[in-house]
């Protein structure tokens, strides 16, 4: 009885390898079908590496193209803007806060790479300043908008070649990095600065205090060219763009721009 039920237990051993034989290609099959995950993964992140890449050298190559467009493009670029970034707005509001060609400078004559070492060149060909400045504390002949306060702070030195005496005479460093409202409020009214460099909010906040006046200033120069990490321009980050054209429609830039007698003029660089 042992020896029948040992006989129904046993397995034939041809059939045991034939069976191993025929499941052991399923492991290669899974093997493979995970690597062409991994390569059609690795490819898509190139494409879209690639496609970045593109848009990126495309929106440079746009703001160039704008920053040395003549002045009726460049007003109608600024619209444009102003409408996506307050589209609440009506037209006639609009109008009141935007600028118009007349008030943006010709500077598409400018032949050098719009770049931080050619800023000086720009401001002594288009905005010279002149023999005799203002001893007015507070009151810039040019004044500049940077994206950040790193690039505001690169800026002001290397416009520092153009003070005609840099021991009486400054270039105002007007952001909020290591810097309080309070102190610039103070600086600005104990210095001349015939230059100034500074960001979109703490421009207007020392407008707002009467710290920093336009009386003298005849341009307001854009930093557009540049571009932050992320690639965008001063125009292209949301919070920077919605506080620089909230200060194109400031009372004082208003008032600059529409004086009788040499009126300020907005440029983009």
């Amino acid at each position: 009885m042992g020896d029948d039920l040992d006989d129904g237990l046993l397995l034939d051993e041809h059939l045991i390898a034939q069976s191993d034989d025929e499941q052991a290609p399923a492991v290669p099959d899974a093997v493979d079908a995970t690597t062409q995950k991994k390569r059609k993964r690795r490819e898509h992140a190139k494409t879209q590496r690639r496609k970045k890449a593109a848009v990126r050298q495309e929106q440079s190559e746009a703001a160039l193209t704008v920053a040395q467009q003549p002045s009726d493009i460049q007003a109608d670029f600024l619209r444009t803007t102003q409408r996506k970034a307050f589209p609440k707005l009506s037209d006639l509001e609009l109008q009141e806060t935007g600028v118009p060609a007349a008030c943006m400078a010709e500077t598409y004559t400018f032949e050098r790479e719009r770049t931080l070492e050619h800023m000086p060149a720009f401001v002594r060909q288009f905005f010279p300043l002149p023999d005799t400045l203002s001893s007015e504390c507070g009151a810039p002949h040019v004044l500049v908008v940077a994206g950040n306060a790193q690039r505001a702070a690169d800026i002001a030195r290397v416009l520092r070649v153009l003070l005609p005496n840099p021991k009486t005479t400054h270039v105002g460093k007007l952001f909020a990095r290591h810097f309080k409202v309070e102190e610039q409020d103070a600086w600005l009214c104990a210095h001349v600065a015939p230059l100034c460099v500074g960001t979109p909010h703490r421009l207007q906040s020392l407008m707002e205090r009467g710290s920093l006046r336009l009386e003298h200033t005849q341009a307001l120069v854009i930093d557009y060219t540049w571009r932050d990490a992320k690639q965008r321009t001063v125009l292209e980050t949301p919070e920077t763009c919605t506080a620089l054209l909230t200060l194109l429609g400031q009372r004082a830039v208003r008032d600059a721009l529409q004086r009788p007698r040499r009126p300020c003029r907005v440029a983009l660089y």
